[in-house]
């Protein structure tokens, strides 16, 4: 798993860190830079991005982007953010991502938001195709 925060908040990604009990995660300022970083490497089976919408202000077309583009759809986001910030993404966008967090939430939230998606990304890669 390959997992990605945007935050402009060093205490964000700490908290990040201590809710999934990792030493260190790649944390980026700007959805860009994510972009940036994501493309110029080689994938990872399972990604998943964080997104501190405080740090987002472009949050929707960041999301519909990477969840419309062929070579970024699989990568799973989960936007943390408070209810107006949640609301203010608009519908087509809270029906793309794959989990959200009102803020402020609490690190086992976030540890618990994690294994919820794993769990469901292992279910589909053992259902056997229809």
């Amino acid at each position: 798993m390959s997992l990605y925060v945007v935050s402009a908040r060093p205490s964000f990604t700490d908290m990040v860190k201590a809710a999934l009990k990792i030493g260190e995660v790649p944390t980026f300022s700007t959805p860009a830079s994510l972009l940036k970083h994501i493309l110029g490497r080689s994938r990872s089976k399972w990604e998943l991005i964080l997104l501190n919408l405080d740090s987002a202000p472009d949050a929707p077309h960041f999301i519909d982007f990477v969840k419309s583009s062929a070579p970024l759809s699989g990568v799973q986001i989960v936007a943390i953010g408070t209810e107006e910030q949640i609301l203010a993404l608009g519908a087509s966008t809270l029906a793309v991502l794959d989990s959200m967090l009102i803020a402020p939430c609490s690190a086992i939230e976030i540890a618990a938001t994690v294994a919820q998606l794993q769990e469901r990304r292992e279910a589909r890669l053992n259902d056997p195709p229809a």
